[in-house]
């Protein structure tokens, strides 16, 4: 046991005050009111803690649906860059539209008129009861003004007695772009009109504006096409025109190609009947008639309908030649002489015989009007270093404007007067067919006088 010496027993209290029990009850209770303190404080921290985490959670349940929102705006963009059939829009908003909420039926339906034409197969005649019924009372009209997508039980409708179901609600949203007013979209669903989220309407609003975004853009696709299929439809009668207009141009020279081979064979049938038949009287008829049916043939060919596409091989020096054979004797009997350098070897083109003989003939009866007084025409072709077959027509005539040549290669260009586009109105139709296949084209004038005409072609591989 151990016991205190003196020296400890009589040290004197501090602060004057006594030893004992009275002594050590003070800090016993600043103990506990410090631990209550503490205690008040942890449970405070914990509130506030408690409450940040469900204010944090309930900021992560609106981020996730604003990003669910987010997705499924952004999937409802790709209507327009995937889909230019209404059909398939219709189909792609309604699958949308499904995440949002839960829906029996559905359609859009496009304004035509008076009348209002569903989208998809339709088998619900509700909804064109309701429709008509709508439009005739304003209502739809109203919604596609206020731009407003609204939410209408069955049962308050005025029409609701013509309807085979008067169970459920009623969605209209409207389809519309800078105030056009494009259709509808209408669904049925068991949702109460109260349990609709401002939200959800928000989201389907959005769902259609894309929707309409959409079928605007089809539609403007669409008259687009058709203008584009009359142009062609055009294009291709005017072609046809120049090609009557050129047949009718060398008509005068192909009679007398056809005239001479005709009196070769009436002097030897003339000399048959005299009983002076020769050994090679029937071979020379042949040849004659030949070449008459040959330079016939040629013209029809040429006067013929042809398609534009490029998609045939053309054997290009024959077409030269059979060109050459058509036109040479009006050419010459006008002092033009024609010189023809064609490569040994020569590739296949791809293109159309009829519209590229079409081209020759329309640059080569150009210089023939602008050689008066004579000249000479020069033709060319061989493959270039880029691998594409070059085609020059040169003529040493008198030199085109050059406003004239910036109407030939642009038929936006102002070429000052109406007669003079009328003049070269073929070398311009000759251009853009050779830009349809592919090809290329220059023109360009030589001193003192004289033109070029670059042709590029593509090569059949």
């Amino acid at each position: 046991m151990f016991i205190p010496n003196k020296s400890h027993s009589e040290v004197a209290p501090q602060n004057g005050r006594e030893s004992g029990d009275s002594a050590n009850s003070a800090p016993i209770s600043d103990l506990v009111e410090e631990y209550a303190l503490r205690i008040k404080k942890l449970e405070e921290e914990n509130s506030a803690l408690s409450d940040q985490l469900s204010h944090y959670r309930k900021l992560h349940g609106q981020m996730s649906d604003s990003i669910n929102e987010s997705l499924t705006i952004q999937k409802a963009s790709e209507i327009i860059t995937q889909h230019l059939e209404y059909d398939k829009i219709a189909s792609a908003l309604l699958e949308l539209c499904s995440r949002i909420l839960k829906f029996s039926d559905g359609n859009i339906f496009l304004a035509s008129g008076n009348s209002w034409n569903a989208i998809l197969p339709n088998e619900n005649p509700d909804f064109q009861i309701l429709l008509n019924n709508l439009s005739e009372e304003g209502i739809i009209d109203w919604i596609l003004d206020q731009n407003r997508t609204v939410v209408i039980p069955s049962e308050e409708l005025l029409q609701s007695d013509q309807l085979q179901s008067r169970q459920g609600t009623l969605v209209l949203a409207p389809l519309s772009v800078n105030k056009k007013k494009l259709g509808i979209l209408v669904l049925k669903t068991d949702i109460a009109q109260d349990d609709f989220s401002k939200q959800n309407l928000q989201l389907l609003k959005i769902l259609s504006l894309q929707a309409a975004i959409a079928i605007q853009y089809t539609r403007l696709y669409k008259n687009l096409e058709e203008t584009h299929h009359n142009l062609e439809n055009s294009q291709a009668n005017l072609m046809h025109a120049i090609k009557l207009a050129t047949v009718g141009e060398i008509a005068g020279g192909i009679a007398h190609e056809i005239n001479n081979p005709l009196q070769i064979i009436l002097g030897k049938i003339q000399i048959a009947k005299m009983g002076k038949m020769t050994p090679d009287t029937f071979q020379l008829l042949e040849m004659q008639a030949l070449r008459i049916a040959t330079i016939v043939r040629g013209l029809l060919t040429l006067a013929r309908r042809g398609d534009s596409n490029g998609d045939t091989a053309v054997d290009f020096r024959y077409l030269v030649e059979n060109t050459i054979e058509l036109i040479r004797n009006q050419i010459e009997k006008r002092n033009i002489t024609i010189q023809v350098s064609l490569a040994s070897r020569l590739p296949a083109i791809w293109g159309n015989s009829i519209f590229l003989q079409q081209i020759l003939l329309n640059f080569i009866l150009s210089a023939k009007k602008r050689m008066v007084g004579g000249g000479e025409i020069r033709i060319t072709a061989a493959v270039n270093q880029d691998g594409v077959l070059e085609v020059e027509i040169a003529d040493n005539g008198p030199s085109l404007a050059s406003n004239i040549i910036a109407s030939i290669l642009d038929p936006f260009a102002s070429v000052g007067s109406s007669r003079e586009a009328e003049a070269h109105f073929g070398l311009l139709i000759s251009v853009q067919m050779i830009r349809e296949i592919g090809g290329d084209i220059t023109i360009k004038t030589v001193e003192p006088q004289g033109n070029i005409v670059s042709i590029l072609m593509p090569i059949k591989t």
